[in-house]
């Protein structure tokens, strides 16, 4: 969540906001990985992972890459949010343009962000996509999908560096906040928890029927 928000709207939006990362999967496991092997970096086999490595790889400029990055996995969340949650992106643009006055060191990141979001809006009505964001809006877009787009993003647009956490924290819409600043655990796939639980139900009736035997 962010850490101060402005009113009563932009913490429903950060609820549904947060909500959305866990709907729609951005600490999957298998997402993750891939995200991690198209950066070079190295996937922790065992317990929570941290995304700074991801964004450190860009040395000075890694702030400038996870504004990029996060504005790239948030619109690919908040899209999904969308469909079950009518108006909710027209809901998030109208509190962003409220609140007026950009910080000059990162109002080029915000303007960004909200362009994302007319171009969510336009593919949900059928109208021209920006197809810088494409990719995102397409079934079965993953967390490693948002850090591909953002890695085009980052070597074609000219963004200002970013030099102050002020500025940084200032540049993200109502209701969203940086992605990493917290250590992720990875969720398992549908799939590897029905097989999980399949196990642990066929090891406990191997187990009642090794204990009727014994009787």
């Amino acid at each position: 969540f962010p850490a101060v928000m402005a009113d009563r709207e932009e913490a429903i939006l950060a609820v549904l906001h947060t909500a959305g990362h866990m709907r729609y999967r951005t600490f999957d496991r298998i997402a993750m990985q891939d995200m991690f092997a198209e950066a070079k970096v190295d996937f922790p086999k065992t317990g929570a992972v941290s995304w700074a490595p991801l964004f450190m790889r860009f040395g000075d400029d890694a702030l400038r890459f996870q504004l990029v990055f996060d504005i790239c996995e948030d619109l690919r969340v908040d899209f999904g949010v969308q469909h079950n949650v009518p108006n909710y992106l027209k809901r998030m643009r109208n509190a962003a343009h409220g609140l007026g006055v950009r910080h000059p060191e990162t109002a080029a990141y915000y303007d960004l962000a909200l362009a994302s979001l007319d171009a969510a809006l336009a593919h949900g009505s059928g109208g021209a996509v920006d197809p810088r964001f494409a990719p995102l809006f397409e079934a079965g877009a993953t967390v490693a999908d948002a850090y591909r787009v953002a890695a085009r993003l980052y070597g074609t647009i000219p963004l200002p560096a970013v030099t102050d956490l002020e500025a940084f924290h200032a540049a993200y819409l109502p209701g969203r906040s940086p992605n990493a600043s917290r250590m992720a655990h990875p969720q398992e796939s549908d799939d590897d928890s029905r097989q999980t639980q399949s196990g642990a139900d066929q090891n406990s009736q191997q187990q009642e029927e090794g204990g009727e035997e014994t009787e």
